[in-house]
């Protein structure tokens, strides 16, 4: 992790942090910016007819700057609201025929297990050992 990086996040002036992917600390300016947005979300009324245009700009900028720096265009990245989500909807939206196989290991997420059993169920697989 670039030091740039490391010093923006207060969790890791003292340690050190391998992060799993489910949560982890955030550079202060994403915190500082995620309260910045619930503080005008507040302001203009949740579920407002305001708020909706404030979001989709929000979520538009982001999506740019993210797939400036990733070197790709804008409407390559999906969002969602979790990881489990995330592997999940792309899990769910593959094109599985009979004979195939889907393999986890034994330390994956229990979210991500859950949604390969019923994917499991769904296509009429077998587990095996």
């Amino acid at each position: 992790m670039p030091p740039a990086l490391r010093e923006l996040m207060p969790a890791l002036a003292n340690k050190t942090y391998f992060n799993y992917g489910g949560q982890g600390p955030l550079p202060q300016p994403s915190l500082e910016a995620m309260v910045a947005c619930w503080q005008r979300i507040q302001e203009l009324g949740p579920f407002t007819g305001d708020v909706w245009p404030y979001l989709q700009g929000i979520t538009a900028r982001l999506r740019q700057r993210l797939a400036g720096w990733m070197g790709v265009g804008g409407h390559r990245l999906a969002f969602s609201e979790n990881v489990t989500n995330g592997c999940v909807l792309p899990l769910w939206g593959l094109p599985w025929q009979r004979l195939d196989r889907l393999l986890l290991s034994d330390c994956e997420h229990p979210g991500v297990v859950a949604a390969c059993r019923e994917l499991a169920r769904r296509e009429g697989w077998r587990s095996t050992p």
